[in-house]
């Protein structure tokens, strides 16, 4: 349990990252332009707009934040977003 308490500033940093990637994907979408990350719109937003409560959706959306949030905190890629290159 401590493990997991001693993360929570990173996950919030982590999850606020995301979302600006989503965001900045969602938008890039709406002009009719490739998104640059399609990885976080493939593997998590669409399980928030389509079926959202739906076990499936709600199971794939936390697989996705479990290995985002393992990649993001990984020494290698400290920092980053998944799919983001």
């Amino acid at each position: 349990m401590e493990k997991r308490v001693s993360h929570i500033d990173d996950f919030a940093e982590f999850y606020a990252k995301l979302l600006g990637e989503i965001k900045g994907n969602l938008k890039l979408l709406s002009k009719f332009k490739k998104p640059t990350n399609p990885t976080v719109l493939e593997e998590f937003q669409k399980y928030i707009s389509q079926a959202s409560v739906e076990s499936y959706a709600i199971k794939r959306r936390n697989l996705f934040l479990e290995r985002a949030f393992e990649y993001f905190n990984s020494s290698k890629t400290r920092g980053r977003i998944i799919g983001a290159e």
